[in-house]
């Protein structure tokens, strides 16, 4: 194990044991940087005598053998600490955090490193992939806040109050972060307000809701009569011998069981219309939210989370609000009938029949808030299988080319364990939870068999009187046990329904504002103004861009793999907006029109490009639904694609497929290209359109292009350096910046970059050849 001591006396001067409201580690270091550790990291930490609070627990997920697997970062009190679950079960590292004087990330191939820096050198404390950068930015922010900043200086305030890279509101509460897109905090989010929200869905369905309520009080009333009609048939009918009354009482009893049958059809069919009717609706106003969403929220949220809201849990919530809530209601009516009822009979049974009620009302309480939190666990582990299987499905051509079926079924079983481990947990808690319910209740009747039996013996109480308490009884106890579990229903449904209010409650990040104007015919003339753009990660994508394409120029963006070049084209699209400065067209600064009419003149080609489920024509009239077939034909001639889709038994009306894996990657550049052509946009962005075809393909697709591209603005990104030999200018960026700017002929005249990229591939294609 490495170990650096603490430096004598430097502990009492960081103050990070304090907990005070002036100590700067119960500001820096909070709850959403502690994630839960494994057992056999507890037990370490109490085994070496670190008793302090934890104040960062995070997991890497490269191991210190360099492979796949969980490193754990800890800061306990003033100590830092790493372990290597999988090496060992004692730290690897612990050093004090008054001896580190700077951290670094270092960025490598496909991974990062986190490193300190003390006096002794350098020290690499974890390795990541790109996956986890974000957090572990978050948590080099906050260490550098509290090694580089004294306590009371505005800087410091300023990163505490705004954050490194933007405001981080906090749940005064629970102290955890709110996300940007939330109004509140989703932990402590007040579970009546949610249930109150979900029942404004049912008011655009109010005729039906309240015709089925009403099916339920007849329903309710139809079943509180038969236990009394019984005790009048035992006492009065058979105990008198009174045939008539017999017979009455007899078809009586016939008539409200099939009323009641007759109640419950109709019930049960206005509810599930209800039901039906309210999921229909979340999902349109899910899915139509997730429309507007910008391309920010997918990069944080992965698509098998999106999908479990927009069914998974609209249906759990739709459940509730029809069956749940009309159920409530029902056993709240049945309730207060029954108590009635039994009072009426007899109020010293009822008195028994009532003692066990307040130990299931604060055993429910108390197994509500137990369960809550596993409920969500769940509903996390449901979400991380579902978002494999979006993965993994329809990337099975690439599983099964590298030979990863085991390792991708492995990786499913460990998501299905930890599932079925959560489920076992909620199972448990369940299994000794509702019997034990069931068990006082039938405490409560055993009791009542007694005492009204004694009742009987000494002549006080008639047969059909207890014969009827009992019935009583039971439907008593029924809604008592239903409203137990309610809470379950209440919890579950509260929990999904917390989901979908936070897609709902996004914020798109880019929206149009409230004075924004529709942009007339462009020309096509874009200047970046001074702009750089950082992701959330809060690396610098983008720095300083100053950059003018005047309308019709071909325009070629070169640079090495991450440079900012596809991130440049994004920003035209405004995908995003820029961190600093600002992009004009014609004028129009991007941020004061609208996000439609600037797109609706912008066409894009992508390296990858992407085709819908369905036919190839409504594929190339994806971008204009409304064109003539006559058009497509036109659009498709251009990218020369036309000749393939007349050879296909189905022509135009051929489906591709799912994402088009029905046609190869030529074939649906070329489909995208018609796509594009069809719209007849202004400004013409192609990324990497001609970099995964073979040579002939190339040669169709270039062909196409140069049509597509003729009276357009274009910008052209390229690694293929041949195809920009044509381009009016060629920017070249490295690192975020524009480092040469020119003609091709200027550009290798001048010796730079662009000329060692063009000596580069000229090498690489004299070897090829050989």
């Amino acid at each position: 194990m490495l170990e650096i001591s603490p430096s004598a006396g430097k502990g009492e001067e960081t103050g990070i044991m304090i907990e005070s409201e002036d100590d700067p580690s119960s500001i820096l270091f909070r709850k959403d940087l502690v994630e839960e550790m494994p057992k056999s990291i507890e037990k370490s930490l109490k085994s070496i005598g670190l008793k302090e609070k934890i104040r960062a627990a995070v997991f890497s997920d490269i191991t210190s053998k360099n492979t796949y697997g969980k490193t754990w970062l800890i800061i306990a009190g003033e100590q830092l600490l790493v372990y290597n679950p999988e090496v060992s079960s004692d730290p690897s590292i612990r050093i004090s955090l008054c001896d580190i004087n700077e951290v670094e990330i270092r960025k490598y191939v496909g991974n990062n490193a986190l490193i300190v820096k003390t006096q002794k050198g350098e020290l690499e404390l974890v390795r990541f992939t790109n996956t986890l950068r974000p957090k572990f930015e978050g948590l080099k922010k906050r260490l550098e806040m509290f090694f580089s900043l004294s306590w009371k200086s505005p800087e410091k305030e300023f990163y505490i109050k705004k954050g490194p890279i933007e405001a981080q509101r906090r749940c005064p509460k629970c102290g955890r972060v709110i996300p940007p897109w939330m109004s509140t905090c989703p932990v402590c989010m007040s579970k009546r307000k949610v249930i109150s929200r979900l029942l404004g869905y049912i008011k655009p369905h109010l005729p039906l809701a309240v015709f089925g309520f009403a099916l339920t009080i007849c329903f309710t009333f139809l079943n509180l009569l038969p236990p009394y009609l019984m005790k009048i048939l035992i006492d009065d009918a058979i105990g008198n011998a009174n045939l008539t009354l017999l017979v009455w009482l007899t078809i009586g009893l016939a008539v409200i069981y099939l009323l009641r049958a007759l109640t419950a059809a109709g019930r049960s069919y206005l509810l599930g219309k209800l039901g039906q009717k309210i999921m229909v609706d979340l999902r349109r106003r899910l899915y139509e939210h997730l429309q507007v969403l910008s391309l920010s929220f997918y990069d944080k949220n992965e698509t098998g989370r999106i999908m479990s809201r927009v069914m998974s849990d609209t249906e759990r919530v739709q459940f509730f609000l029809t069956w749940g809530i009309q159920q409530f209601f029902m056993d709240i009516m049945i309730l207060i009938f029954v108590a009635i009822i039994l009072f009426t009979m007899s109020w010293q049974l009822a008195i028994i029949v009532l003692m066990p009620t307040p130990v299931l009302v604060v055993g429910t309480k108390l197994f509500s808030k137990k369960i809550h939190g596993i409920y969500h666990k769940a509903w996390r582990r449901w979400a991380d299988l579902s978002a494999i299987l979006a993965d993994t499905v329809p990337g099975v051509t690439v599983v099964k080319a590298f030979s990863q079926e085991r390792k991708e079924i492995n990786k499913f079983n460990r998501k299905t364990h930890e599932l079925y481990e959560v489920n076992v947990k909620i199972s448990f808690l369940e299994g000794i939870f509702f019997p034990l319910v069931g068990f006082v209740m039938t405490l409560g009747a055993v009791s009542v068999w007694w005492f009204g039996g004694r009742q009987i013996l000494s002549g006080t109480l008639t047969l059909g009187v207890l014969t009827a308490f009992i019935s009583y009884t039971w439907r008593f106890y029924e809604p008592v046990g239903r409203l137990s579990n309610m809470s379950s229903v209440l919890l579950r449904a509260a929990t999904s329904a917390e989901r979908i209010f936070e897609v709902l409650d996004t914020r798109p990040e880019v929206h149009d504002s409230p004075n924004a104007i529709s942009l007339p015919q462009l020309k096509g003339h874009i200047k970046f103004h001074n702009v750089s753009f950082a992701y959330e990660s809060g690396e610098t994508v983008l720095r300083n861009i100053n950059l003018e394409i005047k309308p019709g120029q071909k325009i070629g963006l070169v640079g090495p793999s991450g440079a900012g070049k596809t991130t440049l084209a994004k920003l035209i699209l405004r995908f995003y907006d820029p961190t600093e400065g600002k992009i004009t067209i014609d004028g129009y600064d991007l941020r004061e029109v609208k996000q439609e009419s600037l797109r609706k003149q912008i066409g894009i080609v992508l390296q990858e490009p992407f085709l819908f489920k369905g036919s190839i024509a409504e594929n190339i009239a994806y971008g204009n639904p409304s064109a003539p077939p006559e058009k497509i034909i036109e659009a498709a001639k251009a990218a020369n694609i036309h000749d393939f889709i007349l050879s296909l038994p189905e022509a135009y009306d051929t489906d591709v497929g799912e994402r088009g894996h029905r046609l190869s990657g030529g074939e649906k550049q070329r489909v995208s290209i018609a796509r594009a052509l069809l719209r007849d946009p202004k400004i013409l962005i192609l990324d990497e359109a001609t970099s995964s075809v073979d040579t002939a393909t190339e040669s169709l697709i270039q062909e196409a292009l140069e049509r597509l591209m003729e009276n357009r603005t274009s910008i052209i990104i390229a690694h293929r350096l041949s195809t920009l030999r044509n381009a009016d200018k060629i920017v070249v960026i490295d690192h975020g910046e524009i480092v040469e700017e020119g003609s091709h002929e200027e550009l290798i005249r001048l010796g730079g970059l662009y000329s060692r990229l063009c000596r580069m591939q000229a090498a690489l294609a004299v070897i090829a050849n050989e």
